[in-house]
């Protein structure tokens, strides 16, 4: 929840400081950023919607709607607006809209399509620890329902995907040991996942 809420007070920052003196859907945004942090979405959801009718900055504005819609539990909704977000957002924006996208769907059980979004987020930021937990647990899940992805060199009559989900686990866990230069993950922490 926090960090939602450093997300969408940095959008109304870059959204203020852009729109050098005309407020534009700054004001709104601003106003919608402080009632979603007050807890007040309905209020805040108000406010983005009047800030997306000025037709600027619409994947900042579609990306809060999908977060107040994901905090009133409207699914579909928060979906939706992630999606629109998804087709124009920034370098900076994208990561955050799949990896929301990844829990929602995660969240409905739909682990296919998380694991695809958390696989995008990985690709963009290999060094998010949260996409990349998120990413490992969807894999456990897919292969507790023998969904997980099979790889294009797999033998076809493994009887399995268990196997298959643990050497993607291994690789990934070989991937972070280069990129940050430590040797193995403690026991402790390997068993909270």
């Amino acid at each position: 929840m926090e960090k939602y809420i450093l997300i969408i007070l940095l959008s109304a920052a870059v959204l203020l400081s852009a729109s050098c003196g005309n407020a534009g859907p700054a004001l709104e945004v601003l106003q919608g950023n402080y009632a979603y942090g007050r807890g007040d979405f309905q209020e805040a959801n108000v406010f983005y919607l009047k800030a997306a009718e000025k037709g600027r900055f619409t994947d900042v504005i579609a990306y809060n709607l999908g977060t107040v819609y994901h905090a009133l539990g409207e699914s579909e909704a928060a979906l939706e607006e992630w999606r629109k977000a998804q087709q124009t957002a920034s370098e900076d924006l994208l990561p955050e809209v799949l990896y929301n996208q990844g829990v929602l769907l995660y969240d409905l059980g739909e682990y296919q399509e998380a694991y695809l979004m958390f696989r995008r987020v990985l690709e963009l930021d290999p060094l998010r620890e949260d996409a990349r937990i998120n990413y490992e647990f969807t894999l456990r899940k897919m292969s507790a329902r023998n969904t997980a992805p099979r790889t294009v060199r797999q033998i076809p009559d493994e009887s399995s995907s268990a196997g298959d989900v643990d050497r993607v686990l291994q690789y990934v866990e070989r991937k972070e040991q280069a990129l940050w230069g430590t040797g193995t993950i403690e026991t402790e922490y390997q068993q909270d996942w």
